[in-house]
């Protein structure tokens, strides 16, 4: 403070220098980084010169005084490479442009990333209890082995890999990943739940499979991927269970047999077939039965039924193919209708029969080549997309991603980075496993573009900690503005001399919110602030960024002081109306009559607030949270009312007033606190319907450290989530309900 003040007194000036310093191919920054800074000397002005490190951000920063009488000047920065090539960058300054930042690419042989990550996707088939599942590597870095723990006993060291889990369930997947030198390796888990639901008809038919005089045995099926139970009526006035049943008539004749098939998802369906049987007995008699292969539709298990002690069995399947074999397997190469015959031979009673069947090949598949992709906007690296493959395909063969950017891939569906921004051409090609199917589509993808902003924390005219620190520190919340209110996106201590800065944001409106630390020698005498200088945030200045800014300056307010005094006010906040008591920690502002700040007080964790000792007088008790909209509470107190006790302010997610812009969320009433949190986070919302959640928590480099299925009820629900385990920084708390799809996502903050 002591060298800005005496370049105010001189009449000098002072120029602000920052810059970022990435990797040219990952745009990851680059830490501990050499940066010389230097500017050429004139008359008055004796030249500056200086080696910069930067921070683990590949952030450096630095405060120069100028003459009044330099008018104009250059910063000169250089960098080296790996290839020990001197890398430049000059930028022009004046008096009335004082701050020059740079962004510099650089190559840099010398940075290995190496974190291990994937993504699955289960493979959709209609085959009952299928639990096939692609797992695609989607590990940063330079990793060339790989190894995957599928958690049921299996393993694989493919890079990516389909695996077939034999039961639903819960099971813990690992997957390693590891240079061949040596100089990189790394592991991550993630608990994922196996589960085949698939929507579904449950059409039930049976037919005949065995006939031995007055007895036959009926076997039931069903296109119901659940467990099905049958129940048969034979027409005789008696019934059977299962999928399989042998039934003795009580004499000859014809019967109506029915079986009414019933799953888990409580699908019915019924079928009917005359049968007639006669208690006259062929010594034999062939009979058999043809079963499709649920997961080729070209091949079938033929299975013997006959009657008779049968010898010798001969199966002509009309393609030119035969086998010898009781039950033998067969597989087909076209479609067609083909007349099945199977010939047998009884030598004990010198008989034999045959029969013929007719086997339907149909393969005639549904094929639309589809695809979806979105832009992850939580993920810590640029230009992050997901692509969600919505193809129409029965039986999946090779399915082909091309980016666009000289990169393919060959799974499901899949996550993408694009290391430069542009515009995109991006193909996907399906085939399905028989050569029925090839078709391509192709959509066109513009990445967006990205900004920084940064700025000052002024007590007065000068910054906090400018020069020379003064025993005060401050942190800055970002706010973003959607359709559905304000969402925290990021949060970050003060960088030295007193300067803020968030990194690698998309178009949109922005607040950003102030306040000095609890350790800050000046705690307790400022409010905590809105750029530019307001202490509620419907009366801050919103940030359009749609392009780099750097003078994003907030100015702190003081509290006044007060002369002590017999009063106190002390009450609560609560939710809409609800008389829940919030564990927000929420910024409560006392105004005078004239609506001057006095001073503030944060809730504790049941939502109290109180001031004490402060004179008698009327006052207005504001609750200030971001995003939200209350009315004030108005107290006077004198003599005979020398205290306000059980102060209730309500806060509701919509303007009260009726004025103001229209926030209605999809998660209306689901609330998340406390944020900062320390142990447990809790989650407190409203449900209409019965239904079950999954709950991840995942950290900024988009890895799962936490998740869990919840099944959550109609009415209010509560559920806390462990963090004690969680190293302090911001998360990612994801929510979604496979049922119907929906989604939340916030962010939070591990203190």
């Amino acid at each position: 403070m002591f060298l800005t003040a005496l370049a105010m007194a001189g009449g000098n000036y002072i120029l602000q220098i920052s810059g970022n310093v990435y990797e040219e191919e990952t745009q990851i920054p680059l830490g501990g980084r050499s940066v010389w800074i230097s500017i050429e000397r004139t008359g008055t002005f004796p030249g500056y010169y200086a080696e910069l490190q930067t921070n683990d951000d590949g952030f450096v920063f630095a405060v120069i005084e100028i003459p009044k009488d330099v008018e104009s000047g250059t910063v000169h920065t250089e960098i080296e490479d790996c290839n020990g090539q001197i890398v430049v960058d000059e930028q022009v300054f004046s008096e009335e442009d004082a701050f020059v930042h740079f962004s510099i690419p650089v190559c840099d042989e010398s940075f290995v990333l190496c974190n291990a990550d994937f993504f699955y996707q289960a493979i959709i088939t209609d085959v009952p209890k299928s639990y096939s599942y692609f797992f695609t590597d989607q590990s940063q870095g330079s990793g060339d082995i790989f190894f995957w723990n599928f958690g049921d006993g299996t393993t694989s060291t493919e890079k990516n890999v389909t695996h077939s889990y034999q039961f639903a369930g819960e099971y813990k997947v690992c997957h390693s990943i590891a240079t061949e030198d040596g100089s990189c390796a790394d592991t991550i888990y993630q608990t994922i739940v196996i589960d085949s639901i698939l929507n579904h008809d449950c059409g039930v038919t049976f037919e005949p499979v065995y006939f031995s005089g007055l007895t036959a045995g009926f076997q039931a099926y069903t296109e119901s991927p659940y467990p099905t139970i049958f129940e048969w009526d034979f027409g005789d006035g008696t019934t059977g269970m299962g999928a399989f049943v042998m039934h003795t008539f009580p004499e000859e004749g014809e019967y109506t047999v029915t079986v009414t098939g019933e799953d888990t998802q409580f699908c019915t369906d019924s079928y009917q077939l005359e049968i007639v049987v006669s208690d006259t007995l062929e010594p034999c008699e062939a009979w058999f039965v043809a079963v499709e292969d649920t997961t080729n539709p070209f091949h079938f298990s033929f299975f013997d039924m006959s009657n008779g002690d049968i010898a010798f069995w001969h199966w002509d399947f009309g393609d030119g193919n035969y086998s010898e074999l009781q039950n033998p397997e067969h597989g087909y190469s076209l479609n067609g209708n083909y007349n099945v015959t199977l010939s047998v031979e009884d030598t004990a009673n010198q008989c034999s029969s045959y029969v013929t069947r007719v086997v339907v090949v149909d393969y005639d598949p549904e094929c639309v080549a589809d695809f979806e992709f979105e832009l992850d906007s939580l993920s810590s690296r640029r230009n992050h997309y997901h692509f969600e493959n919505k193809s129409i395909i029965e039986f999946p063969g090779e399915i082909t991603w091309d980016f666009g950017d000289g990169e393919q891939i060959v799974t499901w569906q899949t996550n993408h980075i694009y290391d430069v921004g542009g515009t995109y051409d991006v193909t996907l090609n399906i085939t399905d496993r028989f050569g029925y199917c090839n078709e391509t589509v192709q959509k066109q993808l513009t990445t967006p573009e990205y900004m920084n902003i940064g700025g000052y924390l002024f007590n007065g005219d000068f910054p906090i900690n400018n020069p020379y620190p003064e025993g005060d520190t401050a942190i800055a919340y970002l706010y973003r503005k959607l359709t559905d209110g304000l969402h925290l996106v990021d949060t970050m201590e003060f960088y030295e001399y007193g300067y803020y800065y968030f990194t690698w944001l998309l178009k949109g409106e922005y607040i950003v919110k102030s306040k000095l630390m609890d350790e800050s020698a000046h705690f307790g005498s400022f409010f905590p602030v809105y750029y530019p200088s307001a202490l509620k945030w419907q009366e801050a200045e919103f940030l359009e960024v749609s392009a780099h800014i750097y003078d994003c300056n907030t100015t702190l307010v003081g509290m006044e002081a007060m002369e002590s005094g017999p009063g106190y006010i002390s009450g609560r906040i609560v939710k809409d109306g609800s008389g829940t008591r919030s564990y927000d920690p929420v910024n409560i502002l006392l105004y005078s009559e004239d609506n001057d700040a006095l001073l503030y007080d944060v809730t504790d964790e049941y939502g109290f607030f109180t001031f004490e000792n402060i004179p008698y007088g009327c006052y207005n008790v504001v609750a200030e949270s971001t995003g939200d909209f209350s009315l004030p509470a108005n107290v006077c107190l004198d003599q005979s009312n020398p205290g306000a006790e059980d102060i209730e302010i309500e806060i509701h997610e919509e303007d009260v007033t009726g004025i103001g812009e229209d926030i209605s969320p999809a998660w209306k009433k689901i609330f998340v606190f406390p944020v900062p949190a320390q142990a447990t986070l809790n989650i407190s919302f409203e449900s209409t319907e019965h239904n079950r959640a999954s709950i991840s928590v995942l950290n900024f480099a988009g890895q799962v450290v936490y998740q869990e299925d919840y099944t959550f009820t109609r009415g209010l629900n509560r559920h806390q989530i462990p963090v004690e385990d969680l190293s302090s920084g911001i998360y990612v708390l994801k929510i979604t309900t496979p049922a119907n799809g929906e989604a939340f996502v916030s962010k939070f903050i591990r203190d």
